[in-house]
């Protein structure tokens, strides 16, 4: 026996050292080495480690904190032999789930795993330490309830603050924030529900009374963008208080039911959802605090409540019912099975009447309009429901795509440390997870977007429940699995202290890899500093007569949606007084948007009464009035002789127009060189064109390259419209002296309009 014991422990210590090494190598790898992490494409970017010996001393310093832990470890279990020798390489076990990563390029799964990993070891060396845990300083409700009051108006602020600078900076889009904004301010004014870009009645499109109901009264009383979006942060963050009472009443001490709080606040979700890639404001965003306080009402035996929060919810989308078909179905399994039988059925029964009848009636399409999103399963509601058993190809093949296995996962795992411990609770998230998972696009199943609204706020209550679970629960396999002590358990503080440490670790690490804070793999720190056109952008809409109509590219049409009644020119709307083209919209960049303004352009009843730049963009307006006199330049005519004294011919990837090059005379004090490119229309050109200039300068032995873009006419006239002969100018300036014969003008077409279209 006393030979076996220095063999386990020579055992453990190399199983210690193994597991700190590999720990190590993830740290640099993932820690440090990765970059940008793309939670729509599931992709990573990284970078090698800039210093060489990084990665051998990350490895050797984490494997000698492992054996100083076991170190620390094994002294104390001097007073306690009855504990393992094994306890700390158990403790440290989770990262064994790295040694595949060790052979494989940085990945998304890698850091998902990475994520996972370090977390579920931050929990078990907390849950395995050998010392009696006892907190010096417990805040009190009252302290710990400021602390969460003031993160929740701390990401309140920042997250408001970042989508005014994402508008100013020409990033927001107008769908979808301010359509909905839109039908409200529609309402508000007697037109009921109607959307500008749906054309008709909202309703027919998404039937969401409750939500137009509860936010009339904040457009009504604060007629402004900045507090819609402050309305927008508030009620993504406001969970995070509601959840903190919520452990209180269950029992949860302060202190530990606000560092959980602080962690709601950190859910990578709730940060991806503030932009949505750049859709802003969704209304289903209100069902997280009415989620969250149904919890709250339903454990405090409040039914009536409950129920009626829960039919308030139903109201907020048509898509919310599916998430309480699921949760009265959980209801019914732990028992509750008159109020899970209710809610079941009265959710199933609303959403099969507004969907099959209610929104199609007023759309007077034959279906509900989004079934199309699962044309891959079938073509009617009934084949795409019954597609598991009539087309399981589609149906599995949808199934088993990875972003299906990514995105609960992300949902998740925030709370991964105490959610397995009331698991059958995240039954309720079953159909929805499916219904986005399901659809024929792989990029709608991702935490940057609003599908997962509800669940959010499921997990992240469950994940409190954890804290003190229920009786009812069998949480007994997850304490076994979770902790590296077989046969026994940790006492209640120590077992606190350990979730604490564990949720803490997981927040925060899923907020740096997968949220977009102020700093992390997808940071926000560049958009929230960038500059700033929101003066140019007012000056702007001052020559804009309130009253007036006006058509708009998405981007700038987000900025006058409380301005004018303004209708996205993708929507293809009927002709309005005033029509904005932002150039530079790569939103806009479709066939619609150049068909549209090809029927404004070539209209009698409109004139180009300007072009002009803000912050990089390129804008053309059309009003309805005669063209201004003098106010736009000529374009030459140059024959074949003036042609060929013109400059030095470059090439260019366009075969129906041809371009010259004059190095002007005036050098700059400061070295870099004027030049001006005059290019000619050979023959007629099928759509509108984008121009770089390219050019070679410096040392021909090292050129450097210049890019140098441009719009075609400078933005006056599009591309289809110029005849053979029109010439074009541009004076550009390059930072160094030009290599002769090195340039070339690069030309992208963009979508060709359709010319069946008459002009308006």
């Amino acid at each position: 026996m006393a030979e076996r014991q220095p063999t386990n422990a020579a055992i453990a210590i190399l199983f210690t050292v193994i597991l700190g090494s590999i720990l190590g190598h993830a740290v640099v790898v993932y820690a440090a080495g990765v970059d940008r992490v793309n939670v729509v494409l599931y992709k990573v970017s990284s970078h090698p480690p800039a210093w060489p010996y990084a990665q051998p001393l990350a490895v050797a310093g984490c494997a000698i904190a492992a054996l100083l832990l076991y170190s620390a470890y094994e002294r104390c279990r001097k007073d306690a032999p009855q504990r393992s020798c094994f306890t700390v390489p158990l403790a440290l076990s989770p990262a064994a789930l790295l040694l595949p990563l060790l052979f494989m390029e940085p990945s998304f799964l890698g850091a998902l795993v990475f994520v996972i990993a370090v977390s579920l070891t931050a929990y078990r060396v907390a849950v395995a330490w050998p010392l009696p845990v006892k907190l010096p300083w417990r805040p009190g409700p009252t302290a710990c309830a400021v602390w969460v009051v003031t993160g929740f108006a701390a990401a309140t602020t920042y997250f408001t603050l970042l989508q005014c600078r994402a508008l100013n900076t020409l990033f927001l889009n107008y769908s979808d924030w301010a359509i909905y904004l839109n039908v409200i301010d529609n309402t508000l004014h007697g037109r009921w529900f109607y959307s500008n870009e749906y054309g008709g009645n909202y309703m027919g499109h998404h039937f969401m009374p409750g939500a137009v109901a509860l936010l009339a009264p904040i457009v009504w009383c604060f007629r402004s963008i900045t507090a819609f979006f402050a309305m927008n942060a508030a009620v993504l963050h406001v969970g995070a208080v509601i959840v903190y009472f919520f452990g209180l009443r269950r029992g949860v001490p302060p202190w530990l039911a606000a560092v959980y709080s602080t962690v709601f606040l950190l859910h990578p979700s709730l940060s991806q959802m503030t932009l949505s890639l750049y859709y802003g404001f969704h209304p289903v965003y209100l069902t997280i605090p009415i989620v969250c306080l149904w919890f709250t009402c339903y454990d405090a035996g409040r039914i009536k409540t409950a129920m009626c929060l829960f039919l308030l919810a139903l109201t907020i989308k048509e898509t919310v019912p599916i998430f309480f078909i699921g949760l009265g179905l959980v209801l019914i399994s732990r028992g509750d099975r008159r109020h899970g039988a209710w809610m079941s059925a009265i959710a199933c029964v609303y959403f099969v009447l507004v969907t099959f009848y209610i929104v199609p009636g007023i759309s007077g399409e034959t279906q509900y309009h989004f079934a199309k999103r699962y044309a891959g399963l079938g073509d009617s509601t009934a084949a795409i429901a019954l597609s598991p058993i009539t087309n399981p190809r589609a149906f599995f093949g949808a199934l088993l795509r990875p972003h299906n296995l990514y995105f609960p996962l992300l949902i998740c795992l925030p709370a991964l440390v105490t959610l397995p411990r009331n698991l059958i609770w995240l039954g309720a998230a079953l159909i929805p997870i499916l219904a986005t998972g399901l659809q024929d696009s792989n990029q709608l199943a991702t935490i940057a977007l609003h599908y997962q609204s509800e669940v959010v706020a499921l997990v992240m209550v469950v994940g409190m429940m954890g804290l003190t679970p229920d009786r009812r629960d069998a949480a007994g396999w997850w304490d076994r699995v979770a902790r590296p002590i077989r046969g026994t358990a940790p006492e209640a503080t120590q077992y606190r202290v350990a979730a604490g440490v564990g949720v803490f670790t997981a927040g925060l690490l899923s907020h740096v890899f997968f949220g977009l804070g102020y700093v992390g793999k997808n940071y926000s720190a560049d958009l929230f500093h960038s500059p700033q056109f929101d003066a140019a952008i007012e000056q702007f809409k001052g020559t804009l007569p309130k009253g007036t109509t006006v058509t708009a590219t998405p981007r700038i049409a987000a900025h006058l949606v409380l301005h004018n009644d303004v209708y996205p020119v993708l929507s293809n709307p009927p002709s309005q007084d005033i029509a904005i083209f932002d150039l530079d919209d790569d939103l806009a960049h479709r066939e619609t948007a150049e068909t549209y303004r090809r029927r404004i352009a070539t209209s009698p009843a409109y004139a180009l009464s300007s072009v002009f730049d803000i912050g990089g963009h390129r804008f053309a307006v059309y009003r309805r009035q005669p063209p201004p006199p003098g106010g736009l330049p000529e374009f030459a005519t140059l024959s074949d002789e003036e042609w060929a004294r013109t400059g030095e011919v470059i090439a260019t990837d366009h075969v129906q127009l041809e371009a010259r090059v004059t190095q002007l005379p005036r050098r700059r004090s400061d070295g870099a060189q004027n030049l001006e490119l005059t290019y000619r229309v050979a023959a007629e050109i099928g759509a509108d064109l984008d121009l770089v200039l390219e050019v070679m300068t410096g040392n021909p032995a090292a050129p450097a390259v210049e890019r140098i873009a441009l719009h075609f006419g400078d933005g006056y006239l599009p591309a289809y419209l110029a005849v053979p002969g029109d010439t074009f100018r541009h004076q550009v300036t390059v930072a160094g002296p030009v290599i002769r014969n090195a340039m070339r003008l690069r030309v992208r077409e963009r979508p060709a309009p359709d010319y069946t279209q008459p002009a308006f």
